[in-house]
């Protein structure tokens, strides 16, 4: 299980090294197993501040602190995804990144038929799901400019 954590947190780290910006301080929201290992794969561990809404609720960020908004594994337990997206661009800062990984609905995916055999909605906590499409949606209500996506789960966002 370790292993397969480390191997995500580095493919994630990796896939979003490509894009260009500064990671003087890092503001991550992400799953409670990746909060535990997340600090080993980025050197400067003192301008990390994690965030979990069950274990870790009080961010230490001030708004437009973090350079680089990690969010993995999150954005389908929003229960209201805009008022969620806004709060990742409230911490982050003027040109700083937010990267989400998420499964999104395949765009070929016929509706019903289709979503009730996709294995990724089962987990009861998963409330919220993604298409591209309504991945830019909730980046433009947060006043975030759409990069693309880093791979088939990574979305990529910048702030201006």
């Amino acid at each position: 299980q370790i292993l397969k954590l480390e191997w995500e947190i580095c493919s994630f780290l990796n896939i979003i090294s490509d894009f260009s910006f500064n990671l003087s301080k890092i503001f991550f929201r992400l799953s409670n197993n990746f909060n535990k290992t997340i600090a080993d794969f980025i050197p400067e561990k003192n301008n990390i501040y994690g965030w979990d809404p069950f274990f870790n609720s009080k961010s230490e960020l001030n708004p437009e602190s973090a350079d680089l908004v990690l969010c993995l594994e999150v954005a389908e337990h929003f229960e209201n995804p805009i008022e969620s997206f806004k709060n990742m661009a409230n911490v982050c800062s003027k040109n700083g990144i937010i990267a989400i990984g998420t499964l999104p609905i395949n765009s070929n995916m016929v509706v019903p038929s289709d979503f009730e055999n996709w294995w990724y909605k089962d987990d009861a906590t998963h409330v919220s799901f993604y298409t591209e499409d309504s991945m830019k949606k909730c980046g433009s209500q947060a006043d975030l400019e759409y990069l693309g996506m880093a791979s088939e789960r990574i979305f990529m966002f910048k702030k201006n």
